[in-house]
């Protein structure tokens, strides 16, 4: 390839680092090798993101400038500003081609990023292709690495709803019950996400459905507060007690539901039998807290549901006192006209 001269380097016959860049991004092969063969540094990285050749072929999914740099003997360790290697570059790209020469090169299958992700993590939260999962999990301990979160590749598929990444991991024979650093397990993040079908690979796998976190929410909890009723009865049909409480409020789902004023998952918790009068630490009902957060159509759906207006908290207001005194004006009217029947 024919340069002219502003395309070198001054005083030098080294292309210019953008006329490197630049055909490589082009895909001309041959000229790419030209450049390389005329002095061009293939271990120069972009002075912003850190990015090298190797970052670009790699995410381009280009085997042949891949493989060319790779015969020049450039680094397959060399890092961005993320900490993200060439093998991470091409798992997010879900080239595979490209992953198996850079692990066939000596790419280091536990490196990781700024966030202490692998290339295993970042796999998993691209959903990437059974065929990269596979080639990654194969070293020993790999799907069981933890990033800065504490999160293994399989909660990170749960968090990023990889759901065929999760399947695949499990089949591997990730842990499907592990807890990251808060506790939260990937049944923790699918009922955050209100993702089914991904807590459904989760809890066939083993994981329990009634864990708490570090601050004692279990699954259930979440899914009363995203209103997901379909979670909730997924949980409850794997063992989740309808009336799982959480160890430091004393609060039930109910509770949950009743405060996010949640009523497709406060009728379904209702359906499954659970306390519409189940008192929280603070002597707190469902309906009470409902009260508490105007939460006038979970107040009006408890009501209906038997749920005691009267009963008082470890301070002596019940729900139909509280509505009063706060002046929820829809709620006392509810109430009225319940009593007055």
């Amino acid at each position: 390839m024919k340069l002219s001269p502003d395309e070198y380097e001054p005083g030098t016959q080294t292309p210019k680092w953008a006329v490197v860049v630049r055909t490589l991004q082009s895909g001309n092969y041959q000229d790419f090798v030209s450049l390389i063969l005329q002095g061009a540094n293939i271990g120069r990285q972009d002075e912003v993101e850190g990015w090298s050749l190797m970052h670009l072929a790699a995410e381009y999914n280009d085997t042949q400038m891949l493989g060319a740099l790779l015969k020049m003997q450039a680094s397959v360790s060399v890092a961005d500003r993320a900490g993200r290697t060439p093998l991470h570059r091409a798992v997010a790209a879900n080239s595979e081609t490209c992953a198996a020469m850079l692990m066939k090169a000596g790419a280091k299958l536990d490196s990781s990023d700024s966030q202490g992700n692998s290339p295993l993590h970042t796999a998993a939260i691209c959903n990437a292709s059974a065929g990269i999962l596979t080639r990654l999990a194969g070293e020993a301990g790999s799907t069981e690495l933890t990033n800065r979160k504490g999160n293994t590749p399989l909660v990170e598929a749960a968090i990023n709803r990889s759901l065929d990444a999760a399947k695949h991991l499990v089949a591997l024979g990730a842990n499907a019950g592990h807890a990251n650093a808060r506790g939260n397990t990937g049944v923790h993040a699918a009922a955050a996400n209100n993702d089914v079908d991904t807590a459904a690979v989760f809890l066939r796998a083993g994981c329990k459905a009634d864990a708490c976190n570090r601050f004692g929410v279990a699954p259930i909890h979440a899914a009363a507060e995203k209103n997901s009723a379909e979670m909730i009865d997924v949980l409850i049909r794997h063992k989740c007690p309808v009336d799982k409480t959480n160890p430091n409020t004393g609060r039930s789902a109910l509770h949950y539901a009743a405060s996010a004023d949640a009523t497709s998952a406060a009728k379904c918790l209702v359906k499954h039998n659970a306390d519409v009068n189940l008192l929280d630490n603070d002597r707190t009902t469902p309906i009470l807290l409902a009260t508490q957060h105007n939460s006038e159509r979970a107040a009006s759906m408890l009501l209906y549901s038997n749920a005691n207006l009267n009963q008082p908290d470890r301070n002596g207001t019940s729900a139909l006192q509280y509505a009063k005194d706060a002046n929820r004006a829809g709620i006392v009217d509810g109430f009225t006209r319940f009593l007055c029947r």
